[in-house]
C-alpha cells in the first residue's frame, strides 16, 4: 500500500539546515523522572536553531545575504521585531514576513512573522510524522490488493505481521514549541518531546548588559564565567506577548546560557533545586492553566544563588537553603513580581492572573510552615497523579488512541481498495462494522458526548477537500511525479495529516475535561465560572482544526447533540457572571451578552433584548398564549445609554 511508495520531502529552503541543541532540565542533569501509574518517563526539550540566517544589531558584514535587524520593543522588555534585510533567497523570506508600510506607501519594510514561522515548522513535522505513519498500513489486512486485485489476503486479522515494534506519532503546537508524542503499540512506552524553532544572535543583546557587570555578593558566577557565557550570544522564539498589537515580537531567549550556569551549580547546590522542584509539582503545580511554572522556578534558584554565600550550601542546611527558596518564591508571588534572572526588567508574572499568584502564594505559605508534612517527611513527594504529569498520557488514554489510529488506517485501506481506479471518491470512510467497534472502544473510557465529538471528529478528517489546507501543503513539498501518478497516496497521507496534526488537540482536551471534573480547581485560584467556560471553549477547540475550520458534523450519528444546546446550556449572565439555569434576556446586536432574569432590571446594556426561555426559544413565538400582552410581558426593552 502507501508503505511501498518511497515519499520524499522537500524541507523549506529557509529550515534547509537546522542546528539541534538539548536544553531545559534533562540537558542540565536536573530532571525528576514521571513516576506515574507504574511508569517512568522523562522530560524532554529541544531547540532547533536556523543556520540558514543570522540576526544583528549592528547590521551584517556580509553583503551578499538575506540577514535580521533586531529592534527593541521599548513596552515589552525581553521582546524585539526582526526586520528582514533581503539579499538571496528573497522570495522565500518573503513567505515567512509580513509587509510593513506608512500611509502613503512610501516606506514598505518586511519584517519576520513568528506565527508564519511557527506554522511552516508545525505543518513540517506534522508531515514528517505521517509519512512515518504510512507505515503501519504494512500491517493492514487487504493492503496487497490495492497491487493485486486477485490476490486476497487470508488473514483475518486487522494487522497481519507481528514481532514488529509498531510506532505512532501524534503532534500538537504547544505555543512556539512543537509537541511530539511517540506511541509503542506493543507496549506501555510513549515518549514526548518538545521541540521550539529559533533564530541565533551571535552577539549578546544590549539590553541584557546589566548582566555582565552586576555586582553579586556570593562570587556566583565569576566574572571569568560570566564573561564566557555572555560571548555565545542568545536566541530569538518565535513568541510575542499577550498584549501585542502587532504580533511581531521575538521573544529573547537564554537557554543555552542558563544550561551553562545549571551545569556549573555545586553538587549540594542541585540537590537543592530538585527537593525545590519536587515541591512545586507535587504541592504548587495547578493541574490546568499556565500559572507557576518550572522556569519561574529556575529563575527564582539563580537570584538566591548570587545572594547566598557558597559556604552556606551545605547538607546540614539543606532544609534551611530549601526554606529560602520558598520565601524568595513567595516574595515575589505576593509582590505579582517575578525579574528574569539575565534580563532583570522582564517581569516572568506580567501574564498570570493576580489571584493565582495569590492562591500560589498561600500555598508556598502553606508548604513553609508545614514543611515536615509537606517535603521533609512526605514519602510520595516524588509520584505523581496521571493528570500531573508532563510526559505520560495515562494507560486508558493512551491504548484509546492506539486503538482509535488502528481503526483509522484499516478503513483507509478498506477504502482504497474498495475504491481502487476511482477518482471521484470524496475520502475515507467507516463502514458500519468498523465505526460500531470504534465507538464501543470509545465507550470504554468516555461518555456518550464525548465518545460522539471524537467520532465525528475522525469521520471529518477523513474527508477529501480539494482546498484543504493540508493536501496544499503537500504537494507544495512533495516531488511531484510521487503525485501525478498515486492519488491514493495524496488523499491517505492528507487524511493521516489531518488526523496527526489535530489529534494532539484532543488529547489534551480529553484530560483537561477529566481535569476539570475531578480536581478542586479553587485551591489553586481558579473559580467556579473558570471550570464552565473552559469546558466550553475546550468543546469548541475539538469542533474546529487548527486553521480555525469549524468541522462538519457526520450525518451517519442521529443522536449527535447539537453543538449548540451544548452552550445553550453553559451561558453566563454578563452582569452577575453566574450561570443562567433557565430563562434569560438575549440582546438583539451584540452576538453573546446575555443577562439573567434577576439581573434584567437594573441591566445599563445599550441594546435592545428580547426573551429566550430554556427551550431556546423565543416568548414572542408562543402562540397559544393570549394573555402575554395583557400580563404586561416585555418583549423589546430599550435600555438606556449607561
Amino acid at each position: 500500500m502507501f508503505y511501498k511508495f518511497s515519499f520524499k520531502i522537500q524541507t523549506h529552503p529557509c529550515f534547509s539546515e537546522l542546528h539541534i541543541e538539548f536544553i531545559g532540565s534533562t540537558s542540565e542533569g536536573l530532571s525528576i523522572s514521571e513516576i506515574t501509574e507504574g511508569s517512568k518517563n522523562e522530560e524532554l526539550d529541544l531547540t532547533a536553531i536556523l543556520q540558514t540566517i543570522k540576526a544583528t544589531e549592528h547590521g551584517c558584514a556580509d553583503e551578499g545575504k538575506t540577514w535580521l535587524e533586531i529592534q527593541h520593543c521599548t513596552e515589552n522588555p525581553g521582546f524585539v521585531r526582526l526586520k528582514v534585510h533581503m539579499a538571496d533567497n528573497s522570495e522565500h523570506w518573503c513567505g515567512l514576513s509580513n509587509l510593513v508600510s506608512n500611509q502613503d506607501g512610501s516606506i514598505n519594510e518586511f519584517y519576520l512573522s513568528p506565527e508564519a514561522f511557527t506554522d511552516e515548522f508545525f505543518m513540517m513535522v506534522c508531515l514528517r510524522c505521517s509519512v512515518e505513519n504510512l507505515h503501519y498500513t504494512a500491517y493492514c489486512k487487504d493492503s496487497d490488493r490495492l497491487f493485486d486485485e486477485d490476490e486476497e489476503s487470508t488473514e483475518t486479522d486487522d494487522f497481519v505481521k507481528e514481532g514488529q515494534n509498531h510506532l505512532f506519532y501524534i503532534v500538537s503546537q504547544e505555543g512556539p514549541a512543537v509537541k511530539t508524542t511517540i506511541l509503542c503499540t506493543d507496549g506501555d512506552l510513549s515518549l514526548q518531546y518538545d521541540c521550539s524553532l529559533a533564530v541565533p544572535c551571535s552577539e549578546w543583546p544590549s539590553i541584557a548588559e546589566e548582566f555582565k557587570h552586576r555586582k553579586r555578593l556570593s562570587g556566583f558566577p565569576s566574572v571569568d564565567f560570566v564573561q564566557r557565557i555572555t560571548s555565545m550570544g542568545c536566541l530569538l522564539v518565535p513568541k510575542f506577548p499577550q498584549d501585542s498589537k502587532t504580533l511581531l515580537e521575538w521573544r529573547l531567549s537564554f537557554c543555552l546560557v542558563e544550561r551553562e550556569l545549571m551545569l556549573n551549580l555545586s553538587d549540594i547546590q542541585k540537590r537543592c533545586y530538585l527537593l525545590f522542584k519536587a515541591i512545586w509539582r507535587k504541592f504548587l503545580c495547578p493541574p490546568i492553566g499556565k500559572a507557576l511554572q518550572s522556569y519561574h522556578l529556575k529563575n527564582v534558584f539563580l537570584w538566591e544563588c548570587e545572594s547566598v554565600c557558597q559556604e552556606e550550601w551545605t547538607d546540614e542546611k539543606m532544609v534551611a537553603r530549601v526554606t529560602g527558596l520558598l520565601q524568595r518564591l513567595q516574595y515575589n508571588l505576593f509582590t505579582r513580581y517575578c525579574p528574569h534572572y539575565i534580563l532583570r526588567k522582564n517581569n516572568l508574572f506580567k501574564e498570570i492572573d493576580n489571584s493565582l499568584l495569590f492562591y500560589a502564594g498561600m500555598r508556598v505559605q502553606t508548604a513553609i510552615f508545614q514543611s515536615k508534612v509537606v517535603w521533609i517527611d512526605n514519602d510520595n513527594l516524588l509520584f505523581l497523579p496521571a493528570h500531573k504529569s508532563r510526559t505520560s498520557l495515562g494507560r486508558k488514554l493512551r491504548n484509546t488512541c492506539i486503538s482509535a489510529l488502528k481503526y483509522v488506517v484499516e478503513a483507509m485501506v478498506t477504502s482504497s481498495v474498495k475504491n481502487k481506479g476511482k477518482y471521484d471518491v470524496l475520502g475515507y470512510k467507516f463502514d458500519s462494522e468498523s465505526m460500531s467497534a470504534l465507538r464501543s472502544e470509545f465507550r470504554q473510557s468516555f461518555n456518550k458526548d464525548m465518545m460522539e465529538y471524537i467520532c465525528q471528529y475522525i469521520n471529518s478528517s477523513m474527508k477529501n477537500h480539494p482546498d484543504n489546507i493540508t493536501r496544499t501543503y503537500i504537494c507544495s513539498r512533495a516531488e511531484p511525479k510521487q503525485l501525478l501518478t498515486k492519488n491514493l497516496l495524496l488523499d491517505g497521507l492528507s487524511s493521516i495529516l489531518n488526523i496527526v496534526m489535530n489529534w494532539g488537540n484532543i488529547v489534551e482536551v480529553i484530560t483537561s475535561l477529566e481535569v476539570l471534573e475531578t480536581e478542586n480547581l479553587k485551591e489553586y485560584g481558579y473559580s467556579k465560572e473558570y471550570a464552565m467556560t473552559e469546558k466550553v471553549r475546550l468543546f469548541l477547540r475539538m469542533s474546529m482544526d487548527d486553521f480555525g475550520k469549524l468541522y462538519e458534523r457526520s450525518s451517519e450519528a442521529d443522536d449527535d447533540e447539537n453543538f449548540d444546546d451544548f452552550l445553550e446550556r453553559c451561558i453566563v449572565c454578563d452582569e452577575c457572571e453566574k450561570e443562567i439555569p433557565g430563562g434569560r434576556y438575549h440582546c438583539t446586536t451584540c452576538p453573546d451578552f446575555d443577562v439573567c432574569l434577576e439581573c434584567f432590571p437594573e441591566s445599563q446594556h445599550p441594546h435592545e433584548f428580547e426573551f429566550v426561555d430554556d427551550d431556546g426559544s423565543d416568548e414572542d413565538d408562543n402562540e397559544n398564549d393570549e394573555d402575554d400582552d395583557d400580563d404586561g410581558h416585555v418583549d423589546n426593552m430599550e435600555c438606556n445609554q449607561s
